[in-house]
């Protein structure tokens, strides 16, 4: 009896391992597909690595189909061929923003056999400032990134070497605004601080001082107090805190500080007693300034009709209203090189100033010392001053450029001519907002996508190349 029950015991082991042997094996055969993805966070017009492997017990696969989750549904997203060894690799770009759940497909004797879902976060450009030769964005994230010249650290790095495509600045931080001058950089984080970094010769950092020096990383400026916007000029930069007060410092040779007097300030001064200020643009030698009403002001040099007050000599040290009793709102106003642009609550868009590249849009190289409308009947809701060329957003999302491009700064196609009037760039209606720099220009899509065109010596498109480019052409997301 005893013997028995050893040899039961032994055959029922025996049993029991054969049929485990037999579950492994079927394991082993049954069909199954792999997904990964590298990485597992990208930016709109970065491309996305996917790569898996497939097993299965016949053979005759040859591809897989890749997948989105799109509601309730899954939508092909594009295929893979397998190598000899049944593994796939594929890159693929995905737009628009937002989490994406993917998974992989094949077909084996019938049967649809899927992977596990894999989920990717797709990351939006937000906003852009182009600065003289460098450019500042941000992600949808908070992240700031920054490329182009970095002769006195203007992108923030902790060094001087230039970048040819988006590089992050101080990882581990949030922003929400960023405004890139001549050779330096403003920008405030998520909790309303406010650093500066770059070319320092004039005080423009407002940390105290004009040293001349490099400064090639963040330095927060007047610590202890919150902003909500900042615009940086040539060698002066005007921001506004987070109660509404407007404050000034840099270069004031032209009253451009608006401080009453034209001596230069090395850190934050109040610029008159208002607290409802709303935007700011800083020129080159004057500034524009919406407030809250409304109202549209200005300071600094009317040499030119740049502040639009009907004269062409002279400086204004203070504010001074700019065709006051009109409401402008505070849509757009854009100063730069010289001229200035501004966006009427009606979406009209109007012009004064330096004109000698056809830059007012006006049909001629007249200079204008009062504000006159651009396109009458067209509805406007974005605009930007560059060096002698405007880039502007209709209501209806289609993009427009004139002035003078020796770059292919205006989109065109041409790397050197001059556009008397707005003129449209490509076909694209989903364009937000542009920023046009020097002699580079940078845009935003209503995808989230950044798009890039004009001179590039520096690397200031962030396209990995110093190539210049004369039609918009996409900026991928850096690393």
């Amino acid at each position: 009896m005893k013997r028995y029950h050893v040899a039961l015991g032994v055959a029922l082991t025996t049993a029991a391992l054969l049929l485990l042997f037999s579950a492994s094996a079927l394991a082993a055969t049954k069909p199954s597909v792999s997904l990964k993805t590298k990485p597992s966070s990208v930016t709109i017009g970065e491309a996305l690595q996917l790569t898996g492997t497939v097993t299965h017990p016949k053979s005759g696969v040859k591809s897989v189909t890749l997948l989105r989750q799109v509601g309730t549904t899954w939508q092909s997203l594009t295929t893979a061929k397998l190598s000899s060894k049944h593994t796939f690799a594929v890159k693929v770009m995905l737009t628009p923003a937002g989490t994406w759940r993917l998974e992989a497909q094949y077909k084996v004797s019938g049967i649809k056999v899927r992977s596990k879902v894999v989920t990717v976060t797709v990351k939006a450009w937000t906003a852009v400032s182009a600065g003289w030769t460098h450019t500042l964005a941000l992600k949808s994230d908070g992240t700031l990134w920054a490329w182009g010249d970095n002769g006195y650290g203007d992108l923030g790095l902790g060094n001087t070497g230039e970048k040819n495509s988006p590089t992050q600045v101080d990882p581990g931080s949030t922003w929400k605004a960023v405004s890139a001058g001549w050779d330096y950089t403003l920008a405030i984080k998520s909790d309303g601080t406010m650093w500066a970094w770059g070319e320092n010769n004039d005080g423009q950092l407002g940390l105290g001082s004009a040293d001349g020096n490099a400064h090639p990383s963040p330095t927060q400026v007047d610590p202890g107090t919150t902003w909500k916007a900042v615009s940086c000029g040539q060698y002066d930069t005007l921001a506004i805190k987070s109660d509404g007060t407007l404050w000034a410092w840099g270069y004031d040779t032209d009253g451009e500080l608006g401080l009453g007097n034209t001596a230069e300030a090395t850190s934050p001064r109040q610029v008159g007693g208002a607290d409802t200020w709303a935007s700011v643009s800083s020129g080159y030698g004057y500034t524009l300034a919406l407030q809250s009403n409304g109202s549209l002001w200005g300071c600094g040099s009317d040499s030119r009709g740049e502040l639009g007050l009907a004269a062409t000599s002279g400086t204004y040290n203070t504010p001074t209203a700019i065709d006051a009793g009109i409401s402008w709102a505070a849509v757009s106003v854009s100063a730069f090189d010289w001229y200035t642009m501004a966006i009427k609550s009606d979406g009209s868009l109007w012009a004064c100033g330096h004109n000698d590249a056809d830059q007012l849009g006006l049909g001629d190289t007249t200079d204008r010392a009062t504000l006159t409308q651009v396109d009458p009947g067209s509805i406007w809701k974005a605009v930007s001053c560059g060096g002698g060329c405007t880039l502007a957003v209709k209501s209806d999302g289609s993009l427009w450029a004139w002035g003078s491009t020796t770059s292919g700064n205006l989109g065109l196609g041409s790397m050197d001519s001059t556009v008397a009037t707005p003129t449209r760039v490509g076909m694209a209606g989903n364009w937000t907002s542009v920023s046009a720099g020097y002699e580079q220009t940078l845009a935003l899509k209503s995808d989230g996508s950044l798009w890039a065109w004009g001179d590039n010596f520096y690397g200031d498109l962030g396209l990995g190349n110093t190539s210049n480019r004369d039609t918009p052409t996409e900026v991928g997301g850096g690393s």
